[in-house]
């Protein structure tokens, strides 16, 4: 992955937080490209280009600006990977696979360079992340949890640490000290972001910028 200081996932509508405000451009723009910064966009690769959702022409165009595109599995399954609606030890690893592989074949097929990179859904895996992670290894090199603060060496490449950044969330209070405590210890942290509402809190998100 290039130098990233946030991740957003593509999910249930184009209110992405972090990607869009008022304006679709004018978000990308303010928070990350006058910052001099990129995202990585997690994309669930069968989506791709149904209603509410980015197209194949959206993603290739943010990766063209230096938008990392990693993958978010081919169908996002909670029956797959949520631990609160299934038990994962039924789940079969010729599930498990076709996720992670077919979501990686999609992304190389159609030009996605962030093809090595993986979000799990939901994670937090539990009694399984071994067996998980093993499957995913077979196509990754790279693959980030759900939950978690900052990574410190020695980083586990396969289950990699991410910080939810939500509207509640004060930045000097909250946002800050983590930062600072990452940056004391050498540590590095990977935020995010996830579209779970239709409404984005302008004053917040621009205190973020």
């Amino acid at each position: 992955m290039s130098d990233t200081i946030a991740t957003y996932e593509q999910t249930l509508d184009r209110y992405e937080l972090l990607q869009r405000l008022a304006d679709p451009d004018e978000a990308i723009d303010s928070i990350f490209d006058n910052n001099g910064v990129k995202a990585s966009v997690g994309v669930i690769t069968s989506f791709v280009g149904t209603t509410n959702y980015m197209s194949l022409n959206d993603l290739l165009n943010l990766q063209s600006e230096g938008y990392d595109i990693v993958s978010h599995t081919k169908t996002h399954s909670a029956n797959i990977f949520n631990g609160a609606v299934v038990d994962l030890s039924t789940v079969p690893d010729t599930s498990i696979d076709t996720e992670f592989r077919e979501s990686q074949q999609w992304m190389i097929a159609n030009g996605l360079k962030g093809y090595d990179t993986l979000i799990y859904p939901w994670g937090n895996y539990g009694s399984q992340t071994v067996r998980y992670k093993s499957i995913a290894r077979k196509y990754y090199k790279y693959a980030l949890n759900a939950f978690g603060n900052q990574n410190t060496t020695p980083v586990d490449n396969m289950y990699m640490n991410r910080y939810y950044l939500n509207a509640s969330q004060d930045f000097t209070t909250v946002l800050k000290p983590l930062i600072d405590a990452c940056v004391a210890s050498k540590g590095w942290m990977v935020f995010y972001t996830h579209s779970q509402e239709n409404v984005v809190n302008a004053a917040y998100m621009k205190t973020l910028s």
